[in-house]
């Protein structure tokens, strides 16, 4: 998770404001270990994670979330 959020502030220094949100809300996490500071990171960001075992549903529901949005 620590390179996920790492990406993500990488992603703050290149792109303006408008392209940082296309970005991470283009992208989908998984994740065995979830933690609250985490967890908090990619909710105030608008960061899709799931946790590992992840239901073939869910990945489902997330990825069209992803695909549809504009």
């Amino acid at each position: 998770m620590l390179d996920i959020i790492k990406w993500l502030r990488e992603i703050e220094h290149l792109a303006n404001k408008v392209y940082q949100q296309a970005l991470k809300t283009r992208f989908l996490f998984m994740t065995g270990n979830l933690s609250k500071e985490n967890k908090a990171f990619c909710s105030e960001n608008r960061v899709t994670c799931l946790i590992k075992p992840v239901e073939i549903n869910s990945l489902r529901k997330a990825a069209s979330k992803i695909i549809l949005s504009k």
